[in-house]
């Protein structure tokens, strides 16, 4: 038995449930909708509440014109580079038009349906962390409709009481409690293809990146102090001094800009003969709208498929990176390229006469070594001042020329350049190296996090004998590229929030046939090492014990504290059942309580059973709250019964 409350109409409740599927799956998809029609979407969205509130509703014949207008309109913007995103534009508007009409049954199993549809399409485009969220919270949402829909086709009218609704729409959490898990194990086990078979509907929207396919002087965005993650690497601490990521090689010089001219792809096997630290690790590179594979300086191996491989040790994909894709790389940590000889006329270009640098050059490197010349030109930028900004950049005509007579100061792409054309004049063979310097290292996911703004380029000067040797003249330290400002409690739950992010992209995003191959081949492995197999037997069946366990567990808490949990009236009752049971009667379940009490034979017991039978029905029919303090006389009341 329990309290009086207030009613619902179950169809209220359906409905509220409905929007707030369809809400999700606008969610998922906002970032790739188009502006006009996310702006669609929400006014027919919050239009319809307010209409549905009224009463209002719009004829279905309106409606279904106008779904064929933007259905035309759709096919009209569909290609084979666009597929998904108009198909996600028109399921927003006819998801929006669906609430405007008078709805039944099925139009709220039809909007639940499109918004599956919605949520799907979702994946097609990003799998980013935040779609878990999405899922998880669709999947709990979805069930309960799919529950309430049931009643409301049988009887839309129908009125429940709050409670009951409450604990009917609880006990639909079991459909994610089995869903949920299995979905996880599904995701494990279930047959991969070598190739994703969706991956050209993926044209999710690129971000921009720090990092540049070309340099040009002066030209400095908002990028370089962006904190966005431009990849991570699973690596374990290594030097900072050593922290430079070989991205791309700058050879020809405009006298304003870098560009990459002369880079040739290059056999696999045809590796330089490097001395130093070999380093294995892998990348997970961030969508961006360049080609370039980032590796520690010096790679000598990429391990991926559709990967170029140039003469100038960098290496490309041969299509942007349109998701967060993952590479195995070997380096060897060293500030020296061996290569027996280059063409000279490349990397010794000018742009023209500079007459102001070069007369600088001759007073530097005059009667000096070339090896002493390049020493000469880095001490050059110490012993005059020059100091690193990103701030009121030289953009003149003759932008290097301002920077080392004028200004001193300016980014790394000012240093590099002036360094590499100095030595240029000096007869020095130079280069430019594009990429990234230092990251931030998680303690927790043991890798680290290259952001944008660590976009860096540095000089490679070219030593007869020696081969490519690294100097970078930029003042600003390697650790300043590593250690962001004020390491603090904000910083500590910023990579603490990446080494999930970093995760997902591990276990998620990663999870590929070869990964579920290798998972297989591991598990066989295992299972024949006979050493082993008398402790895996007994963690495996704790493993089966706790499977089987957990779930049902987990059904039995929910059931008991959430499906069937009882009001106070409800536990009073019982109270008073379970007493007069212990003194020897038994309510029949078609008995009210007072037929109940007058079956009772003793005198004494009658008379206290009949004042807790009164003063319960005082409140019970008479809509009253039973208070902590009734609840406790009423109990005191039971307790008195002989």
């Amino acid at each position: 038995m329990a309290k009086m409350s207030r009613s619902i109409k179950v169809e209220t409740a359906l409905k509220n449930l409905v929007y707030a599927t369809a809400f999700i799956g606008f969610l998922s998809t906002m970032e790739h909708a188009g502006i006009l029609y996310t702006a669609g979407f929400l006014t027919l969205f919050f239009g319809s509440i307010y209409l549905d509130h009224r009463h209002i509703f719009i004829p279905r014949w309106i409606l279904n014109i106008t779904v064929l207008m933007f259905l035309a309109i759709t096919f009209i913007r569909i290609n084979p580079e666009n597929i998904i995103v108009p198909a996600i534009d028109v399921l927003l508007l006819l998801i929006g038009m669906k609430f405007l009409e008078d709805k039944k049954a099925r139009d709220y199993m039809q909007i639940s349906i499109l918004s599956v549809f919605l949520l799907a399409g979702s994946t097609l485009l990003s799998l980013d962390m935040i779609f878990l969220v999405y899922f998880v919270s669709f999947v709990i949402v979805l069930s309960a409709v799919i529950i309430l829909i049931s009643y409301v086709s049988e009887d839309s009218t129908l009125t429940l009481r709050v409670d009951i609704l409450s604990r009917i729409i609880a006990g639909s959490l079991t459909i994610p409690v089995i869903v949920l898990p299995l979905a996880a194990v599904l995701f494990i086990i279930l047959p991969r293809t070598s190739y994703p078979m969706f991956d050209f509907f993926n044209r999710a929207s690129l971000s921009a990146s720090g990092f540049s396919d070309n340099v040009r002087l002066g030209d400095v965005s908002q990028i370089q102090l962006d904190e966005a993650i431009a990849f991570r690497a699973n690596i374990g601490r290594i030097p900072e001094h050593l922290m430079y990521w070989r991205g791309i090689v700058f050879d020809h010089f405009d006298g304003k800009a870098w560009q990459s001219k002369e880079s040739i792809l290059a056999d696999e096997n045809d590796l330089p003969a490097l001395a130093g630290q070999r380093l294995r690790y892998t990348i997970y590179l961030e969508p961006s709208v360049h080609t370039t594979l980032f590796t520690l300086d010096k790679p000598v191996f990429i391990a991926g498929k559709s990967i170029n491989r140039y003469d100038t040790l960098t290496y490309s994909t041969r299509n942007a990176v349109m998701k967060t894709i993952r590479y195995d790389a070997i380096s060897v940590l060293s500030g020296i390229l061996p290569e027996p000889a280059i063409n000279r006329d490349v990397y010794l270009q000018l742009p023209g006469s500079l007459p102001k640098i070069e007369e600088a050059v001759k007073t530097i490197t005059r009667g000096i070594h070339p090896a002493e010349s390049i020493r000469a030109i880095a001490s050059y930028f110490e012993d005059n001042n020059f100091t690193y900004s990103l701030k009121n950049l030289p953009v003149t005509e003759t932008p290097l020329q301002d920077f080392l007579f004028i200004h001193r100061y300016g980014n790394c792409e000012f240093f590099a350049s002036a360094m590499a054309v100095m030595m240029r004049i000096a007869g020095i063979p130079a280069r430019l190296v594009g990429g990234y310097l230092g990251g931030y290292y998680s303690d927790l996911g043991k890798y680290y996090a290259v952001p944008q703004k660590n976009a860096h380029v540095w000089v490679e000067a070219y030593v007869d004998g020696v081969g490519w040797e690294r100097h970078d003249p930029t003042p600003a330290s390697p650790e300043a590229y590593s250690s962001p400002d004020g390491r603090g409690i904000f910083f500590t739950a910023r990579m603490a929030f990446d080494s999930i992010r970093y995760y997902w992209n591990v276990f998620v995003i990663s999870y590929d046939l070869q990964k579920q191959f290798s998972l297989l081949t591991r598990l066989k492995w295992t299972f024949n090492d006979s050493s082993l197999r008398l402790s895996l037997e007994k963690k495996a069946i704790a493993y089966i014990v706790i499977l089987l366990i957990t779930p049902a567990l987990l059904y039995l808490t929910l059931r008991r504290f959430v499906f069937q949990r009882k009001t106070k009236e409800e536990r009073l009752i019982r109270h008073f059942l379970n007493r007069m049971h212990h003194l020897g009667y038994e309510k029949k379940p078609s008995e009210g309580l007072e037929e109940f009490l007058g079956r009772i034979e003793s005198g004494s017991t009658r008379a206290e059973a009949g004042t807790f039978i009164r003063e319960f029905q005082k409140r019970y029919y008479h809509d009253r709250t039973v208070t902590a303090h009734d609840a406790a006389m009423l109990r005191e009341m039971i307790r008195l019964i002989r």
